[in-house]
């Protein structure tokens, strides 16, 4: 393996530092002189650049990712060969992997904090199941952190479409049904995060590692393929009492051996886990709407209509005035919420309940508009705890606060009012 720091790809890539490095390929830090900006290239070992295979999987890592548009999923920018090396050229993270985060922690992570990185985890994984692919290595060495606190699945180096016949995977990870060459389905994925979760709420400890005194194999991915197959899930309570036995039975569904018997979809997984970690469902009954798309935004309904007057993109209303009826505002009086004033969400609100809220035109959004000024991916709502922020994420019309063009990042406060391509307004309230 050559270690390419300091070497300049097609005369654009210089490559600063290696970030990553495994089976197939080596990840490097890079600058791209020519759009003045830094970016994550992902270079094919030189060895395996002529096995028809492996390079066959590597174009396929490239035309799954060049398919693909949503805010938890790095973006691909081009697929390149300079000399006899291949490479991928995607969006710098700048932040760490889910797996060196676990280990410098040192303790179980809260069930918050796994609801926290599940969510955006469940947002992209639900896309790539739309989308008709699987990702097939789940896992926390594929999940990023960024340092602005946005999380990110990578590594499609295994993914397949449904209709693929071939497999892979890390076998601690991994569900029984691959190490079987069984039918890949979602269940496959949910398996995986089912893993992963345990594994976050134990403190790093693995349900499989190969290590029972009843495995059998020669070798240690066998062993650990024989526990997926044979043993029972060990107690995650027994590791870790602070966590409910409700969301313990919830990630053993979620790990049950017969793909038939786990969820049926990732947001059904995710939708449980909240369940059993909040203990109760939601105390207002008959009035919650959980689209299919997204677990985190719950949209209510107005009784009334929003006042009359407002013009589509051009509403600017004095900071703290309410809009809605005095009866509804009541209803979400402290609560941090999205009042639509105009557009596909005039009458309704959104609440701001989770670490983020994704907004735009594409149909895996967690808000989703109608207006073709909006861009697919336009804008993100951040919870934080410092506060609430919106950020554009360069949307072709713009973002606007208080009629203002935002650029990056910016904190709401009660009354601000967002502007979302030139027909979509609401305000923002936490009081």
């Amino acid at each position: 393996m050559q270690n390419l720091t300091g070497q300049t790809l097609s005369e654009q890539y210089i490559l600063q530092e290696m970030i990553g490095s495994g089976g197939m390929a080596d990840v490097y830090k890079a600058w791209d002189s020519v759009r003045a900006i830094t970016m994550a290239v992902k270079v094919l070992h030189l060895d395996l650049s002529h096995d028809r295979r492996i390079l066959s999987m590597f174009e396929k890592e490239a035309k799954i990712l060049q398919d693909f548009g949503h805010p938890n999923i790095a973006r691909l920018y081009e697929f390149r060969r300079h000399q006899d090396y291949h490479y991928l050229v995607l969006e710098w993270i700048d932040g760490q992997s889910l797996d060196k985060i676990i280990k410098k922690k040192g303790q179980p992570l809260s069930t918050d904090e796994v609801s926290t990185i599940l969510l955006p985890v469940t947002s992209a994984v639900h896309y790539l199941h739309n989308k008709e692919h699987l990702h097939c290595d789940i896992k926390p060495a594929n999940i990023l952190i960024a340092k602005n606190r946005k999380i990110y699945l990578a590594d499609m180096g295994v993914a397949r479409s449904f209709k693929s016949d071939t497999t892979g995977g890390t076998p601690p990870y991994m569900a029984p049904e691959q190490f079987q060459s069984g039918a890949l389905t979602k269940q496959t994925d949910i398996y995986a995060m089912g893993i992963t979760v345990f594994e976050l709420l134990s403190g790093g400890v693995l349900p499989f590692r190969g290590n029972s005194t009843h495995s059998q194999g020669s070798t240690l991915n066998e062993k650990i393929a024989w526990e997926h197959l044979n043993l029972p899930l060990p107690s995650l309570h027994g590791i870790n009492r602070n966590v409910p036995e409700e969301v313990c039975q919830v990630i053993s569904r979620a790990l049950s051996k017969n793909p038939q018997d786990r969820y049926q979809s990732v947001n059904d997984f995710f939708n449980e886990y909240e369940k059993a970690k909040i203990g109760a469902k939601p105390s207002i009954s008959g009035e919650i709407n959980q689209g299919a798309a997204s677990a985190a935004t719950m949209l209510f309904t107005g009784l009334q209509e929003i006042a009359d007057g407002l013009s589509g993109g051009k509403a600017h209303l004095p900071s703290g005035q309410s809009q809605l009826p005095l009866g509804l505002e009541r209803k979400f009086k402290g609560k941090k919420r999205l009042i639509g004033l105009a557009g596909d969400y005039k009458g309704k609100i959104i609440l701001v309940q989770y670490h983020q809220l994704t907004m735009g035109r594409n149909s895996q959004m967690q808000v989703r508009f109608s207006d073709r000024h909006v861009s697919r991916m336009h804008a993100t709502i951040i919870r934080t705890p410092q506060g609430i922020f919106i950020q554009d994420n360069h949307s072709a019309t713009g973002t606007f606060v208080n009629g203002r063009r935002i650029n990056g990042m910016v904190r709401l406060k009660t009354g601000d009012v967002i502007r979302i391509g030139y027909a979509d307004v609401l305000m923002f309230r936490e009081n």
